[in-house]
């Protein structure tokens, strides 16, 4: 118990003296955005794995090969812009890998 109450405690001072060293390089607004744009794409993730796993019309091994295919690397990046006074989501497409020998 006191070893994760330590750790916890050293977690918090590094966060402080790194978002310091952020505030102060003036890097602290470009963080922001790519937490704010990895926590998106993390639930998508999450969304599409749930939904994977729920699928009743799939046998296991092909639940399985889905899962294994579905990676954060893979995800459609989004990048919020701001159009007449609303911020609107625009979502940068992956390119489409084009077949061997074509």
């Amino acid at each position: 118990m006191c070893i994760k109450f330590e750790k916890g405690i050293k977690r918090y001072f590094i966060f402080l003296r790194d978002k310091n060293r952020r505030v102060s390089t003036e890097k602290d607004v470009r963080h922001k955005q790519a937490i704010v744009l990895y926590g998106r794409r993390k639930r998508k993730l999450e969304n599409r794995r749930n939904a994977v796993s729920l699928k009743t019309s799939w046998d296991t091994e092909k639940k399985r090969r889905k899962q294994v295919m579905l990676c954060m690397e893979i995800m459609s990046s989004e990048e919020e812009v701001e159009c007449d006074g609303e911020s609107q989501l625009v979502v940068k497409k992956l390119p489409w890998p084009e077949k061997p020998g074509v």
